[in-house]
């Protein structure tokens, strides 16, 4: 199948030229009377779907085929008066309607069709309760496939539809961008899901992976002893240009236990530099954020600059993605 197969149907969608033709090739009196008969035609259909009984829906639904199908013939023929429509043979406008859906079997097109022609007034009557049903199922599937094939939009409404149209196909094209650029360009938590290092634990668990799983928690991701400069060192596996790091304090309380609070970057995990020193309260809904210019760095440690314990809720390390 060659590219202008697989544009066609995509091309007809959006722009809706085959029913413009259609539209254009009508007169007004003609489009007001192909209207009137399909809405007779919707009414029967519904009708005949609510009936009490099986005869009565299935006469509402053969009704319902026989306008829809006068409908049809109109939209084609302009000079098709009420004359022309009580002698239309409507059997010829059912289309193929394949097999039954709930058996399977073939046959559905001839029996609908057969139950046009027929004159007889005890026809539906005359039919066994499986045959009659297995009728019912296939004149509403007939009229629901002549519904279909019935222009009822004028020509104001498919202009605003293929407008509609192609405006959403915009928005998605955009969208479809926006992801892409996002995908390419936008900081990244470079921290999440990444090995964490920390010098003792308090509390285990946490054992400091909730620390960069992307989670505020209820009360601390990590908590270490009261120890000299307990830290935490985050391994990002590579070195990164780092742009921000947002530290997020305890949820519980306690907030200004750990200060004085410094963040380190390394990229060996040797030799560490001081990045940002806090001195002052922050709590869990007030993150502190740190400026890192794009600072190079693999390792990231966060340290009480005194004799202390450390007890966080989250660390996040925003850079540019791999």
């Amino acid at each position: 199948m060659g590219p202008a197969a697989i544009l066609a149907p995509l091309r007809e969608f959006f722009l809706l030229e085959a029913p413009r033709r259609l539209l254009a090739e009508t007169t007004p009196e003609q489009q007001r009377r192909v209207a009137e008969l399909r809405q007779a035609g919707k009414e029967r259909l519904s009708a005949g779907r609510g009936a009490a009984s099986v005869v009565a829906g299935s006469l509402l639904l053969r009704e319902a085929v026989v306008l829809l199908a006068c409908a049809r013939a109109v939209a084609r023929d302009a000079s098709l008066d009420d004359e022309g429509l009580a002698e239309l043979d409507a059997s010829r406008e059912v289309p193929d309607l394949g097999p039954d859906p709930v058996d399977g079997r073939p046959g559905d097109t001839a029996r609908v069709r057969e139950a046009l022609s027929s004159r007889d007034p005890l026809y539906f009557d005359r039919l066994d309760p499986a045959s009659r049903l297995r009728l019912q199922r296939a004149l509403d599937r007939a009229a629901v496939a002549l519904r279909r094939r019935v222009e009822a939009r004028s020509l104001a409404h498919l202009r605003a539809q293929r407008w509609g149209r192609v405006a959403a196909l915009g928005v998605v094209l955009l969208y479809a961008l926006w992801l892409g650029v996002r995908h390419r360009v936008m900081p990244v938590n470079l921290a999440l899901g990444k090995p964490v290092r920390v010098s003792s634990y308090r509390v285990n668990p946490p054992d400091g992976h909730e620390l960069v799983d992307g989670r505020p928690g209820f009360t601390y991701a990590v908590q270490t002893n009261t120890e000299d400069s307990p830290h935490v060192v985050i391994d990002l596996l590579g070195d990164h240009a780092i742009g921000r790091i947002a530290v997020t304090n305890r949820a519980d309380g306690w907030w200004d236990d750990c200060l004085p609070l410094v963040v380190e970057l390394s990229r060996d995990d040797k030799t560490y530099t001081e990045l940002a020193r806090r001195e002052s309260h922050f709590g869990f809904e007030t993150p502190w954020v740190i400026e890192a210019s794009g600072r190079m760095a693999r390792y990231v440690r966060v340290r009480v600059a005194r004799r202390s314990y450390l007890a966080l809720g989250r660390v996040e390390i925003f850079g540019a993605r791999p």
